[in-house]
């Protein structure tokens, strides 16, 4: 009896200790970033995480905002609109460079647009999926063009019925991406998320595209996927 309690009090502090490392390293990305934002005379305004939840965290932002500030990609795909949208249309409104938006939410998209003239939106209402580990994703027969950034942080998969339906993605890899080429995958923490970056990189593998990967643990966890040519966002 006495080694279970004090099994279950070893589980707590371990919990509590991960929070506490969590929140200290979401802090240093919260800095990081306000620094980098000051050094980014490209960027209009500020995109401000949500202590709330429900929006991009400061490590995603931060990620983010590193690799746009190398003024390397020209065309941008973004699955799931929120406040890094706020930032990609910054960059393309600076550099005149492209960014495709992709939400299933109509209204959302439409107050997304009126921010910039430079982002084309693509509001693909969600749909189910046969054969396959997605129930549903977004109703895209394909793409028009190759992406040398994408952010995958859409559609929504928060529950246990939509863990997996960013997966839908998979479909079109490695069709959509240039030779060169960076992923971010946000909330990958979570099993869904983690079998998506399993899955692409069997397939880049399968193809013989060279990558390698990292893992960011923030507020939210992110991994990035990149092509020789930009490893060095591994670093960041």
């Amino acid at each position: 009896m006495l080694a279970e309690k004090l099994y279950k009090i070893a589980n707590l502090i371990q919990g509590i200790n991960r929070t506490i490392n969590t929140s200290h390293i979401e802090l240093i990305y919260q800095r990081n970033y306000f620094e980098l934002c000051n050094q980014a005379e490209w960027l209009k305004r500020t995109p401000l995480s949500s202590p709330r939840g429900g929006t991009a965290s400061y490590t995603l932002l931060y990620i983010i905002l590193s690799i746009l500030n190398d003024k390397c990609c020209s065309n941008i795909l973004e699955l799931g609109a929120g406040k890094s949208t706020q930032l990609f249309a910054s960059y393309v409104e600076h550099t005149n460079q492209s960014l495709t938006t992709v939400d299933h939410d109509a209204y959302w998209l439409e107050e997304i647009a009126k921010t910039s003239s430079k982002i084309k939106t693509v509001h693909a209402p969600l749909q189910g999926l046969e054969n396959h580990h997605a129930s549903q994703w977004y109703a895209i027969e394909g793409f028009s063009q190759k992406y040398d950034f994408v952010l995958i942080d859409g559609p929504p998969a928060s529950n246990r019925k939509t863990k997996y339906d960013r997966l839908g993605i998979t479909r079109f890899i490695p069709s959509i991406l240039n030779e060169d080429f960076v992923i971010l995958i946000d909330d990958a923490s979570r099993a869904g998320e983690r079998l998506l970056s399993k899955e692409i990189e069997n397939t880049l593998g399968g193809h013989r595209i060279k990558f390698r990967k990292a893992t960011f643990n923030g507020a939210s966890s992110v991994i990035l996927l990149a092509s020789p040519r930009f490893e060095k966002f591994l670093y960041l």
